[in-house]
Parts: structure tokens; sequence; C-alpha cells
């Protein structure tokens, strides 16, 4: 074989090789963007799934944090208008017609007597409660009817302490509607987180 057809033929085979080299880089670079393609293709749907559960956490504390301040809300305003029944309630009780608040004063004296001869202690301001009162409580208790009202007075608006010795009873007005609003603010809480 001449030297022609030796260099023919190295160049012919190396040709060959060099298409079989590069057919199978061109086999591998395919390979390679398939498989970045597919990894691409999974990132993408691995980020929306993360995108959308952040989304709904977001979502959800912000509903959460809203229905606190709605709650928060409703609470005030509740007890904004409790505030304001018992402020009425109040000046009713003190504004009340004179028979009308010593009728009422006798009824809760006579329930909450012991033994007939304890002390009634006034208000500073107390003027509706006096030997009139005291004779009308103590002609209702009977033989328990020995009542004398204190020569000190008390700081409350309206109302009466009952007192026997170092035993106090306190039924003033503001003590009276404090039992009542805690009374009331119980039932209001369990209507509220039952609901």
């Amino acid at each position: 074989m001449s030297a022609e057809k030796v260099v023919e033929k190295i160049l012919a085979d190396a040709k060959t090789q060099a298409e079989k080299i590069k057919a199978e880089a061109d086999s591998k670079v395919k390979q390679s963007v398939d498989q970045m393609v597919a990894q691409l293709a999974d990132f993408d749907k691995e980020t929306a799934e993360l995108e959308q559960k952040a989304f709904e956490e977001a979502k959800s504390r912000v509903l959460a944090t809203a229905r606190m301040d709605i709650a928060k809300q409703n609470l005030q305003t509740r007890n904004g208008l409790i505030d304001n029944v018992f402020v009425k309630a109040a000046d009713v009780i003190k504004n009340m017609n004179d028979a009308d608040y010593v009728q009422l004063m006798t009824k809760l004296l006579a329930s909450c007597v012991g033994t007939g001869d304890e002390q009634i202690v006034t208000g500073k301001n107390e003027t509706r409660l006096g030997t009139d009162f005291l004779n009308a409580v103590n002609s209702q208790l009977g033989s328990k009817g020995n009542l004398t009202i204190a020569d000190d007075k008390a700081d409350i608006e309206a109302g009466f302490i009952l007192r026997k010795g170092k035993i106090r009873m306190n039924v003033s007005l503001e003590v009276l509607l404090g039992q009542i609003r805690e009374e009331l603010e119980t039932e209001i809480a369990k209507e509220l987180f039952n609901s």
C-alpha cells in the first residue's frame, strides 16, 4: 500500500473515530441537558409547592391576627357597654326617690342581719338612712331588731356596711354592683369562648 493510501486510511479512520467521539459527546451533552431540564422541572415544582405553603402559612397568620383583633374589639365594645350599664344602674339607685331607696336598703339589710345587734355604718353623704329607716328595719326584724346606726361614716356613695366588732359586711353600692358585674362578665366570657 502506498504512503498516500496509508495516509488516506489513517485520515479516514481518524475521521470515523472523531465522528464516533463527537456522537458520544453529543449524546452525553443531550443526556446532561435532559437531566438538567428534569431537575429544573423538579426544582420549579418544589419551588411552587414551597411558595404555596408559605402563602398558606402567611394567610393563616393574617387570618389568626385578624380574628384576635376582632375578638379584642368585640371584648372592648362589650366591656364599654357593660361599663355604661353599671354607671347608669348606679345612677338610678343613687337617684331613686327616698321611699324606694329606703325600701331597697331595708330589704338588703334584713337579708344580711346575723344577730340583730350589729351597727349600720352609712356613707359620708348619706341622708336617707336615718332614724326612720332604723326603726322600720328593727320593727321588721322583731326580736332580732336591736340594730343601731354607727356614729362614724364610711367612704361609700350608697348602701351601708353592717358591723359587729371586727366583722364587717360591705353592702355598699360599689360592692353590690361589682359582684353583679363579676357574675355577668363570667357569663359573657363563657359565651365568647364557647362560640
